[in-house]
């Protein structure tokens, strides 16, 4: 038996770790061999998600907002798959978390907010060119974004 796709956990976008796309992160510390085709999207799912995020919001003007914000978040398996190596919940599980951060604005007109935010990459599950700290990520700042939009939510 298994969860259908739609009802499975993902972590990434705008209500998520903003600095993945939604589904790009996970399972665990798995990293998917194959190309990744730009017009398909991502399908990472997973059957335990923890997502955590900090946001500090501060008045800017008229009623727009600023915020900074660092997300870590992932999703894991909870059967063994030999398919996808790494994707199991295990106790190394602390080492597994994508961490973003960045910064945004909010348009608060009381009865919605409109969020625009920015995120970008620093922490990985799986090493990148033998780290898990994205240290060409940290170069391309303020550069190399990942925009995220959401409305209605103030988080």
């Amino acid at each position: 038996k298994q969860v259908p796709y739609p009802k499975q956990f993902y972590v990434g976008g705008a209500l998520s770790n903003r600095a993945w796309q939604i589904r790009q992160l996970g399972p665990g510390s798995y990293d998917d061999p194959g190309d990744t085709i730009p017009s398909l999207p991502f399908y990472q799912t997973g059957d335990f998600k923890i997502d955590l995020s900090a946001e500090l919001q501060f008045k800017l003007f008229w009623y727009f907002n600023g915020a900074i914000f660092v997300d870590a978040a992932n999703v894991w398996i909870l059967q063994e798959d030999t398919t996808r190596v790494g994707a199991q919940l295990t106790w190394n599980f602390l080492n597994e978390f994508g961490v973003g951060y960045g910064y945004g604005i909010r348009l608060d007109l009381d009865f919605f907010v409109l969020r625009l935010d920015l995120g970008y990459k620093l922490l990985n599950p799986f090493p990148v060119d033998g780290d898990r700290l994205l240290i060409k990520e940290l170069k391309k700042f303020p550069g190399g974004a990942e925009p995220q939009i959401a409305v209605g939510l103030t988080f």
